[in-house]
């Protein structure tokens, strides 16, 4: 029992230590995970971060680049609506002018029927010829708009794509500017982690170090204890005292009476006592020891025990206590006990 004890108390220091040893190593690897979760972190918000500025600036240049586009779209419409206004007033006087000088006409043709034959003609010439310089002239202020129109439409785009080109050099040269400081405020970090990373390394290693000797010595001063504790178990295990370590009764039912059988080695059987209780059958076992150890010279350790095995079985009926017979016979006492 002693050695059973010692040597689960050994090994529950071991357990304990090895605990301890794996405490730290695990929060040494918490730790690294943590600072690389963080810088991990870090890294990620400063790319969204940078996406999210590239997207915002493209958003807002495509923004503006529809606003110059509605802007113009809406200018070319004013335009055409100003020319057509022009060109229906201009047919529409022209026109008119045809309808009344037509009807004038007419009625110099009913009034003035055979002198105005010759005139007639005459005025007919006239009036095709400037109709004629009318449509020339208006073809021509027509060619001139269209020439005009198509002039400052293309000057306006100009301007429009040299802005947006600038614009775009501006947006460029910004953000390689701050691609370049962000670049940098990385590479301080990783240095500054690097850095401060070697130093718990270092701190670690030592404590691991010093946490591995302290367990050498303890394992080392847990051996010898053990060895020689090992030696006198064997001293001992030749003596059958020392190798009873249970009690283990066992019980027969009969028609009239119990019978109960204990396997002891003969020189305990004076110290075996069975005793009932109603329906129960209380067995004990009581022994004495006293051991004498020198674990160094000048040094007597001395040991007085008392154990005691108690073993309790039901039985189905009364039991009477004074009808208990006991025999022994090879290494078995036995017990037989009359029903009440």
């Amino acid at each position: 029992g002693e050695v059973v004890n010692l040597r689960d108390e050994n090994t529950r220091h071991l357990e304990m230590e090895n605990e301890k040893k794996e405490k730290i190593i695990g929060s040494m690897k918490e730790n690294l995970n943590k600072t690389k979760e963080m810088t991990e972190k870090q890294l990620k918000d400063l790319q969204v971060q940078n996406t999210k500025i590239k997207t915002a600036e493209e958003q807002k240049l495509s923004a503006d680049r529809e606003v110059k586009v509605a802007e113009h779209e809406l200018y070319i419409a004013d335009i055409n609506e100003r020319f057509n206004d022009a060109s229906a007033k201009v047919h529409q006087d022209g026109k008119s002018r045809i309808d009344e000088r037509t009807a004038t006409l007419r009625e110099e043709y009913a009034t003035k029927d055979e002198l105005g034959k010759t005139k007639l003609q005459q005025q007919t010439e006239q009036f095709t010829t400037r109709f004629k310089n009318e449509g020339d002239s208006y073809e021509k202020m027509k060619y001139d708009q269209d020439q005009k129109f198509k002039k400052d439409h293309i000057l306006a785009n100009q301007k429009n794509q040299y802005a947006m080109a600038k614009m775009t050099e501006q947006h460029a040269d910004f953000t390689e500017k701050r691609d370049v400081e962000t670049r940098k405020d990385i590479r301080n970090q990783d240095i500054a982690f690097e850095k401060k990373y070697a130093e718990h390394l270092k701190i670690h290693n030592e404590n691991l170090n010093r946490l591995t000797t302290q367990n050498e010595t303890v394992v080392k001063t847990m051996k010898d204890g053990v060895t020689e504790q090992l030696m006198n178990t064997v001293k001992r295990s030749d003596d059958p005292f020392f190798r009873f370590t249970k009690l283990s009764p066992t019980i027969t039912q009969h028609p009239d009476h119990v019978e109960v059988k204990v396997q002891i080695p003969e020189h305990s059987k004076q110290d075996i006592q069975l005793t009932t209780n109603t329906k129960e059958v209380v067995v004990n076992f009581n022994r004495r020891y006293d051991d004498t150890h020198s674990p160094e010279k000048g040094i007597v350790n001395k040991l007085h025990k008392v154990e005691t095995y108690t073993t309790r079985l039901t039985t189905d009926h009364i039991l009477d206590p004074k009808s208990v017979k006991s025999s022994y016979q090879d290494g078995v006492m036995t017990y037989i006990i009359k029903r009440a």
